[in-house]
């Protein structure tokens, strides 16, 4: 079910490390983040190399059920907004691949990003979006819900 009353939700982009901590840890903050995507609480942004990712990573966690891997990336392609991103962005030097994230960030006007990865979360901000915790971002949807 979706929640009709969210008009205008928040724009998000998901490290991979969220996605994957989702899958391994399902009673963890992550799994729950992931849980509200379907509610429609939040917009799930991607680009087609960030999805790429998402699905590559999986594919290394044989602990995870490879139906429960394909029906998650299923889950994420049919709820997320894919965006392009257009100019590339060399922010993250000690780890580029991260740029990814605030690339796609950038492109769907995203308010945050959330993340598990310090690259990401020692910036704490880029040209205004908030990169967060996944417990930060938790409070957030939660307070959404309260509110």
């Amino acid at each position: 079910m979706r929640f009709k009353k969210f008009a205008k939700r928040n724009r998000v982009v998901l490290d991979t490390n969220i996605v994957v901590s989702g899958l391994l840890n399902p009673t963890g903050t992550p799994s729950r983040i992931l849980h509200f995507l379907v509610t429609g609480l939040y917009e799930l942004l991607l680009t087609e190399e960030i999805y790429l990712e998402y699905s590559e990573t999986l594919e290394r966690f044989p602990k995870i059920a490879k139906n429960v891997r394909r029906g998650l990336l299923l889950k994420i392609k049919s709820y997320a907004a894919f965006v392009r991103s257009m100019k590339k962005i060399h922010v993250i030097k000690s780890d580029p691949a991260d740029n990814k994230f605030l690339e796609c960030a950038l492109a769907g006007k995203a308010k945050y990003i959330v993340s598990g990865d310090s690259h990401l979360l020692d910036i704490r901000k880029f040209r205004g979006i908030l990169i967060l915790t996944a417990s930060e971002y938790l409070k957030i949807l939660t307070s959404t819900l309260e509110g």
